[in-house]
């Protein structure tokens, strides 16, 4: 298998419409067209990030006809969807590329360019990318070293590129983000069953985004192979507000502020193993990555899967279990 790269493209807010396209006409042709999973939900900030992943021709194929459609928005002049914006923006960073470049010359020359990597374990991809890329983006725009995460089945490998005291300081930050604590139970740091990591994520990452933006804090969860840490920044206040909320998801007590929905699935006994997996990886990815909580009742004739949370979320667990039991349905037999 080859390894999987992941790129973040930061594009002017007023283009995001055109790269999209009509009920996602363009971003869907390109995603055809390369094979690369690019992903540009977040619109809040400018410029947006957009996030691209798959294999390293992949990624490349489609940052170029991300740039190719970008390029033909600025230049089209379009005021219903670039206007003014788009042409200030883009000339916006064209003037900070160039005061950077103009800022660093004289160090650049005395400070060639270096290349430097960290290998990492596979589950640490997501830490140092972050929740929508923003903890390689910040990490990118602290040191000034371009960093990229190449994904591999075996591991995670981080390419530094740029002067060595930018590499150095983007490995530092890496290896801060890597470093596990001392204690979990206090400060900044808050560990949690894994079962939970889907519910304060949420569908899309739409419930650990509210958080952040009604603590002021930022958020990240750290998934390590013996436990899963939830991560605090900011202030101490924020903090602790963050803590408090996180702790109101655990526990349930959320449910009255955020629109819960449910619903039920009835499933053979036979698939029950499939749907647990070994270990109860199987149905624990399952939370993760929808967000909704599931219960499996194994006293009934057909089983009944139960699961609660967002409307979105549940509406995901709902696809991902029917695509577990399909595969079971085609395997060599299912045992409970």
């Amino acid at each position: 298998m080859r390894p999987e790269k992941i790129e973040i493209l930061q594009l002017p807010k007023s283009v995001i419409g055109r790269v999209i396209g009509k009920a996602g006409a363009t971003i869907k042709d390109i995603r055809e067209r390369t094979g690369a999973r690019i992903d540009a939900r977040d619109q809040t900030e400018d410029p947006v990030q957009v996030l691209l992943s798959g294999t390293l021709e992949a990624c490349e194929h489609a940052k170029a006809l991300i740039l190719e459609v970008a390029d033909g928005a600025l230049i089209a002049g379009d005021s219903r969807e670039v206007g003014r914006e788009a042409a200030a923006a883009a000339a916006a960073a064209a003037a900070a590329a160039v005061s950077a470049r103009a800022a660093s010359a004289a160090s650049d020359a005395t400070s060639p360019a270096v290349e430097e990597h960290l290998e990492l374990p596979r589950h640490a991809t997501g830490k140092v990318i972050g929740t929508k890329g923003q903890q390689i983006a910040e990490i990118r725009q602290k040191s000034g070293a371009q960093v990229d995460v190449d994904k591999s089945p075996t591991g995670c490998r981080v390419r530094f590129v740029g002067t060595q005291s930018q590499v150095d300081v983007a490995k530092a930050m890496i290896n801060a983000i890597m470093t596990p604590p001392t204690d979990s139970g206090s400060g900044e740091y808050l560990e949690i069953p894994r079962s939970a990591v889907g519910r304060i994520i949420g569908a899309g990452g739409t419930r650990i985004q509210e958080l952040q933006e009604r603590s002021g804090a930022k958020i990240d969860i750290d998934r390590q192979p013996d436990r899963c840490l939830v991560r605090f920044g900011g202030f101490p206040d924020n903090v602790q507000l963050a803590k408090t909320l996180v702790t109101e998801v655990l526990e349930g007590r959320d449910r009255t502020q955020l629109a819960e929905a449910a619903a039920t699935m009835e499933i053979p006994p036979s698939a029950t193993g499939r749907l647990i997996g070994p270990g109860g990886r199987q149905i624990n990815e399952i939370q993760e990555r929808s967000g909704a909580k599931i219960d499996l009742d194994k006293g009934r004739d057909p089983c009944i899967v139960r699961m609660t949370g967002s409307a979105d979320a549940v509406a995901l667990a709902q696809v991902m279990i029917r695509e577990a039991l399909v595969l079971c349905s085609f395997s060599l037999g299912c045992k409970n």
